[in-house]
């Protein structure tokens, strides 16, 4: 029986020895750095229900957020300036000590000291791994590469957070996943990593200069979507206008580089800005299906905690197979079509979500919504990365991928703000409707019960709190639950449908993977490819 042929375009990414090393050694770095045990991060419940209780830990969140890039993009400019090699080595080392103590000794000021390492040695592994895994390919197979590599560390992010939270009281299972993860990559990457490539001397003005400017790019973009700090925040006018700053500074820096060294290689900043954009906007739109779904199946649908993870199992398959799809769909359609129709596939699918989000509706309801989040975060991501990685110099692969990550990392944070506070008020807002005919006291007492209980969605006393509701107040309480579930949905698919018109629009019909650069080879390989040779 003849053995059924693999696709051209996944046989492409697996063919030459030297660049599946390269995949496989980026890939099992980057799986490795996204377990890091973020024991303090927003994807957690008990962060959530902080922020629901204290709306001002938003502005902590926000500002951790920039941290977190900050760290990125100095660790892209590290990647680009010094070898790859002691980067990742080192990088898996650190995180995998980091995690040995913070199994060993989960409390006090080594544990915080250890976390903080342990998130930094991250943060400087992904721009370097991601980096190797697309320096090693060319045309076409580069985004399919790029797909699976993100297949991998979204594998990962994923289940970092059901780590954490899999034994209540302890976070040893995200420590214990964290130590393995870093050292089987350790043990299988030491003596198989490539450099990268290193920046020419006209590129390495710009290596700084580029971090900075991105940098500007999402303080401003952050500040913009704040959508929960009001215009009349201060916190909020002072990230705008440190963002406009850092970019003015930016481009006087690029100017002043540019004058007597005229012609020489420099950063195509327009479709990068874009692609870095579009990076927030995805983060910001993934992040309710994939944070308030398993909950709503849990809560209004009556899983069990397990099923209701399972339950997303359509939009995990989309991430991981959307990946090599992109590389084929790249071959056939401008990348223009593909960022655009990736991120208003996210936002129609997060829209469907919010109409079928009804406690009448059956599971099967949520199967094609989920696939279309899955596969269009896949596909705008894996496509807008190329488009990075085609309009920055060949020289800077790290910052490259520090730009992409640093984008998609703020997203998720705003994101995961956006859609808890959005839950919150309008949960409490629908049950105030609910009570409003009872007399005043009687009303707020009703209205702090829910509140009480909203605040504990998520974390291990929620189940200790629902065991003691009276029956009667289930049904009200679900209800106002869901509609603050499907306002979030509608929202983030709101955001995600806009920025994939404006996307469209902004690329414009210059091709973005054809602008600097020897990336130029993504399209002219579909060119080869279209036209063949002549009979």
């Amino acid at each position: 029986m003849r053995r059924p042929s693999v696709p051209a375009v996944i046989a492409e990414v697996f063919a030459d020895p030297t660049a599946r090393s390269g995949l496989v050694v980026g890939s099992a770095a980057l799986f490795a750095a996204a377990l890091d045990p973020k024991v303090w991060g927003v994807a957690l419940p008990s962060v959530q229900a902080a922020i629901r209780e204290r709306p001002e830990l938003e502005a902590v969140v926000l500002l951790a957020a920039l941290g977190g890039s900050a760290l990125l993009l100095l660790g892209g400019a590290v990647g680009d300036s010094a070898r790859a090699r002691p980067i990742i080595v080192g990088g898996l080392v650190v995180e995998l000590l980091a995690s040995i103590v913070g199994l060993v000794a989960p409390v006090g000021t080594v544990f915080v000291a250890t976390r903080f390492v342990g998130h930094a040695a991250a943060a400087f592994l992904i721009p370097a791994s991601l980096a190797l895994v697309a320096t090693s390919y060319t045309g076409i197979a580069r985004a399919t590469a790029i797909g699976l590599a993100y297949g991998a560390y979204g594998a990962a992010s994923a289940a970092a957070p059901i780590l954490l939270q899999l034994v209540p009281g302890s976070w040893a299972p995200a420590f214990l996943g964290a130590i393995a993860a870093c050292a089987l990559a350790f043990w299988f990457v030491r003596g198989r990593i490539p450099e990268l490539p290193r920046p020419s001397v006209p590129e390495r003005t710009y290596v700084v200069g580029t971090a900075i400017w991105a940098f500007g790019v999402i303080a401003l973009t952050v500040g913009l979507t704040w959508f929960g700090g009001g215009w009349d925040n201060p916190l909020r006018w002072s990230i705008v206008l440190g963002g406009i700053v850092v970019l003015a500074l930016a481009v006087v820096h690029d100017r002043r580089r540019r004058r007597p060294a005229a012609g020489t290689i420099r950063l195509e900043r327009r479709p990068v800005a874009i692609a870095v954009i579009v990076g927030v906007i995805l983060g910001i739109s993934q992040t309710a299906p994939m944070m308030e779904l398993p909950r709503y199946f849990q809560l209004v649908l009556h899983y069990g905690p397990l099923l209701a993870v399972a339950a997303l199992a359509p939009l995990f398959a989309a991430l991981i197979l959307a990946g090599p799809v992109a590389g084929y769909l790249l071959a056939r359609y401008s990348p223009r079509t593909l960022v655009g129709v990736g991120v208003t596939l996210v936002g129609l699918g997060s829209l469907a979500l919010s109409l079928i989000s009804t406690p009448g509706a059956g599971y099967l309801a949520f199967v094609v919504p989920c696939a279309l989040v899955g596969g269009g975060f896949v596909v705008a991501t894996t496509v807008r990365t190329a488009i990075i990685f085609a309009s920055v110099p060949r020289g800077m692969p790290a910052t490259a991928a520090a730009l992409n990550e640093a984008s998609i990392a703020v997203g998720s944070r705003i994101g995961i703000v956006l859609v808890t506070a959005t839950v919150a008020q309008v949960a409490l807002a629908t049950y105030t409707a609910t009570v409003a005919g009872l007399p005043a006291a009687e009303a707020q007492r009703a209205i702090d019960a829910f509140a009480d209980v909203l605040a504990v969605v998520g974390t291990p006393s929620f189940s200790q709190v629902a065991s003691a509701l009276d029956p009667a107040a289930v049904a009200p309480y679900v209800d106002a639950y869901a509609s603050g579930v499907r306002t979030a949905l509608a929202l983030g698919g709101i955001v995600a449908v806009i920025g994939g018109l404006i996307a469209w629009v902004a690329l414009g019909r210059h091709d973005p993977l054809a602008t600097v650069y020897e990336h130029r080879d993504e399209r002219e390989a579909v060119a080869g490819q279209a036209t063949g040779p002549a009979d």
